[in-house]
């Protein structure tokens, strides 16, 4: 007869770990409530022949697997197991009924390590492995362990969700913007190399000059020309060096030291990078890890490497005994006012607490900053576009005048 491990609670709320004999997951979960205890996992003792197959059926069915297959994999999973499912039968439901091919093959991957005794933490780390997802593999794996998997798969989702629709968020602020100055660029063009060549050869034909304004406008458009390709050729050398900085842990470090130090980008990567930070602190936190350990697991998800050095200083200083609000600010990594928030919750004993109220104002600071680069670049598009519009008009009048000025008009 087939040999199950399980993970249960008893009526108590402990933890229990055991082994049973049964003909299938239903009966060894309907042994296991017959005993008094809920069973939060249940896994095959598989053969040595039998884990081998499954290693197999994973290496071959799994498929690199983005964030959208593994938030619908979370979401699904979330729903069985909140229905009373236990986690092995839960996966393996998804694995025989999904239609979508990724997902399908998800399911597979991670069931496969299931069978072979992992937790879901511990196969989802073998399944979908980075180190963008290494946090969120943990907090899963802790879920498990204080058997509150569910809310903590619930919050975690939400997050997912919401950072989700922050980054579209700053996508879509920086398209429109975008948009509306390569339109000025175009307008600019045609009215600097298509209309007042013609209105000079117009001016010409009929024995007259150019007044100076348009002579002005024309040398600039000629000079401009002569110009354009030096100016792309270094845009491109200025991308490529960009680039090759960006490969080397060195050169990426000072192109992050550069990038903070941008005019209203700076400080976007900045908000972006710390509502981050106090997303995942709030969940790690409010899971039930220690904070050093917390801290050591969000240094990863920071992308730029100077705020994760200062990060890896605050680190050290708080394992040190200080103050994280006061430390986190000494280091530029909060404002004033958000430390005050902070050590509000620090005081209280409730850190998980203040790191969840500074997501929220840190995802309306980055929401606002967003606005502000849009109107910022939107309105030198379109001033600048203006501007060019009405020199050219400027130019052309003035060019009509002197036209009638030598015909004796």
């Amino acid at each position: 007869m087939p040999k199950f491990t399980y993970t249960a609670r008893d009526s108590s709320g402990q933890n229990t770990k055991g082994e049973l004999e049964a003909a299938d997951r239903v009966q060894a979960t309907r042994r296991l409530r017959a005993m008094g205890v809920r069973p939060t996992g249940i896994q095959e003792v598989a053969s040595k022949k039998k884990s081998a197959a499954h290693h197999k059926v994973g290496r071959q069915s799994s498929s690199p697997a983005g964030d959208a297959e593994i938030d619908v994999f979370l979401k699904m999973l979330l729903g069985l197991v909140r229905g009373g499912m236990a986690i092995g039968d839960a996966v393996r439901n998804l694995r025989d009924r999904a239609t979508s091919p990724r997902l399908k093959s998800l399911a597979a991957a991670v069931w496969a390590r299931l069978s072979d005794g992992a937790t879901l933490g511990q196969a989802l780390k073998e399944a979908v492995p980075g180190k963008r997802r290494e946090t969120m593999n943990t907090v899963i794996e802790i879920g498990e362990q204080t058997g509150n998997l569910p809310p903590i798969l619930e919050e975690l989702l939400a997050q997912r969700d919401e950072a989700r629709d922050v980054r579209r968020k700053l996508i879509g602020s920086l398209l429109y913007p975008t948009f509306l100055f390569g339109m000025a660029l175009v307008v600019a063009a045609f009215l600097l190399f298509f209309l007042m060549p013609r209105v000079e050869s117009t001016v010409k034909g009929l024995g007259s000059g150019l007044s100076p304004f348009a002579a002005f406008l024309i040398g600039a458009s000629n000079l401009l020309l002569l110009a354009a390709p030096v100016l792309a050729c270094l845009a491109l050398i200025g991308f490529l060096v960009s680039v090759v900085m960006r490969r080397t842990p060195g050169g990426r470090f000072k192109f992050d030291i550069i990038t903070l130090k941008v005019p209203i980008i700076g400080a976007i990567v900045r908000d972006s990078e710390v509502y981050r930070l106090c997303s995942i602190l709030s969940l790690l936190l409010g899971s039930g890890i220690h904070a050093s350990q917390a801290f050591t697991l969000t240094r990863q998800a920071i992308r730029n490497l100077e705020l994760r050095r200062r990060f890896e200083e605050v680190r050290n200083q708080i394992n040190e005994g200080a103050s994280v609000a006061t430390t986190l600010q000494q280091h530029g990594l909060l404002s004033p006012t958000a430390s005050d928030l902070l050590k509000v919750g620090e005081e209280t004993g409730e850190l998980s607490a203040g790191f969840e109220t500074l997501r929220g104002e840190y995802r309306d600071s980055l929401s606002n900053r967003l606005k502000s680069l849009t109107i910022f670049v939107s309105g030198g598009a379109i001033g600048g576009a203006f501007l060019f519009v009405t020199m050219v008009a400027l130019a052309v009048v003035t060019s009509i005048f002197q036209v009638g000025n030598s015909i004796g008009l």
